[in-house]
C-alpha cells in the first residue's frame, strides 16, 4: 500500500506559498522582492514561527502573535477537556458559564487593586469551586454547577502531562484559567450552544464545538487516518498503540523550538523608509 501524503499544513504550504508569491511578482514586476515579511496569529503565528525556523532565508521580518506553536499539544488538551463535557452531565451551559463568571468576577475583578470587570492579577485568584456547587452535587438549575460540570472545568484548569515527549521535549501542555475569568460561553465556537450541538458532524464554526471537532478530527484525520475513532475514547496524556504517530505529527506541525540561530544571522538591514 503507497504511503498517503502528510498533510500540506504541516508546513510544506509556507516554503511553497512564499515561493510562488515570489515567482508571481517577478513574472508580473520583472524584478524579485526587495524584502519579504510574515505576519500571522494563532495558527498563522506557528506557520511564523515555522518560516523563521525551517526557512530562516525567506523572510526579512517576521511578526508572531498569539502562536499556537504547540498545535498537537493545544488539540490534545482539547480533547481531554472535550471528553469531560460530553461525558454525562459534565456540560457546561452558558447560562451555568455566566453564573461561574460572575462569582468568580465577584472574588477576583479587585484583586489588581480596581474593580473594572477585568481580573489583571489571575494568578492572585484562587477560586474554590464548591462555592457555585448545587446542592448534594446534583444539577438544579443555572445557578449552580454539578459535580460533573466541577470536574469540566477543573479539568479546563488543569495542564495536561504527557507520558511522552513531543517535538522538542515538551511533556506538558498549560491550563486555560477556567476559574480566573476565561470565558468559553459568549459564542458557541469553543464548547457550542448545547451538548448534542457540539457534535454536529461535520463541524461547523459556530454550530458543533471547536474543542470537540478540532481535537476529533486531528485525531482521525491527521494521527490515525482512521475516520471511525472518536477523541472520546481516546486518551490524551497517553494514545497508546498511537503515540508514535502523535510525536511524528508533532515534529511536522509544531513550532515549539528556540533555535532562531540561522533567521537572526546577518545580513540585518534597517529601513528607514516606512512612509
Amino acid at each position: 500500500m503507497s504511503r498517503q501524503p502528510e498533510p500540506v499544513h504541516a508546513g510544506n504550504h509556507i516554503k511553497k506559498t512564499h515561493d510562488f508569491a515570489a515567482y508571481i511578482a517577478k513574472r508580473r514586476y520583472g524584478s524579485a522582492f526587495v524584502h519579504s515579511y510574515f505576519i500571522g496569529g494563532s495558527s498563522g503565528g506557528r506557520q511564523a514561527l515555522m518560516a523563521a525556523q525551517r526557512f530562516p532565508q525567506d523572510y526579512d521580518g517576521i511578526i508572531s502573535t498569539f502562536p499556537a506553536s504547540g498545535i498537537t499539544g493545544l488539540w490534545l488538551q482539547m480533547g481531554r477537556i472535550a471528553k469531560s463535557l460530553l461525558a454525562p452531565g459534565g456540560y457546561v451551559t452558558p447560562a451555568k458559564g455566566n453564573a461561574l463568571l460572575a462569582v468568580v468576577m465577584n472574588q477576583c475583578d479587585a484583586l489588581d487593586g480596581v474593580a473594572d470587570g477585568i481580573i489583571s492579577n489571575p494568578s492572585a485568584c484562587v477560586f474554590d469551586p464548591t462555592l457555585i456547587r448545587c446542592p448534594g452535587g446534583v444539577d438544579t438549575g443555572d445557578t449552580c454547577l454539578s459535580d460533573a460540570q466541577i470536574n469540566t472545568m477543573t479539568t479546563a484548569s488543569t495542564p495536561l502531562n504527557f507520558s511522552f515527549d513531543l517535538a522538542n521535549g515538551i511533556q506538558t501542555f498549560p491550563a486555560y484559567n477556567a476559574f480566573t475569568g476565561a470565558d468559553f460561553w459568549s459564542t458557541a465556537l469553543a464548547w457550542g450552544a448545547s451538548a448534542t450541538g457540539a457534535t454536529i458532524e461535520p463541524g461547523v464554526n459556530g454550530k458543533s464545538a471547536f474543542f470537540y471537532t478540532f481535537s476529533n478530527d486531528m485525531l482521525r484525520f491527521t494521527v490515525a487516518r482512521d475516520p471511525s475513532l472518536s477523541i472520546l475514547n481516546f486518551t490524551p496524556a497517553d494514545p497508546g498503540p498511537l503515540t508514535a504517530r502523535v510525536q511524528a505529527v508533532s515534529a511536522l506541525m509544531d513550532s515549539t523550538s528556540i533555535d532562531l540561530t540561522q533567521f537572526a544571522a546577518p545580513p540585518f538591514f534597517l529601513d528607514t523608509d516606512l512612509g
